[in-house]
């Protein structure tokens, strides 16, 4: 785009390539305390909620549907940090 404002609207992005469960697309601040990021799929919708639901089982999750394009999937233990909560927008 030709246009300056979208350039200035613009930030840098890091993309990491690989298979691994690690292929983040959002911005590389180089920091362990990583609050919030973002991925992208192919994959239709219905998958990827699929996915998140499979995943709790094995973390001990417990998955809280509150709107059609949100997933909150909240753990029963309290951690160093107070308790795990992800929350899912798809």
């Amino acid at each position: 785009m030709d246009n300056s404002w979208f350039k200035k609207a613009a930030q840098k992005q890091c993309v990491k390539h690989g298979n691994g469960p690690d292929k983040c697309l959002g911005p590389c601040d180089n920091t362990n305390d990583v609050s919030e990021f973002l991925f992208t799929s192919t994959k239709p919708a219905s998958v990827t909620i699929v996915k998140f639901e499979e995943t709790d089982g094995h973390l001990k999750l417990k998955v809280n549907k509150e709107e059609a394009e949100l997933l909150k999937l909240e753990g029963s233990n309290e951690g160093r940090n107070g308790p795990v909560s992800i929350d899912v927008y798809v």
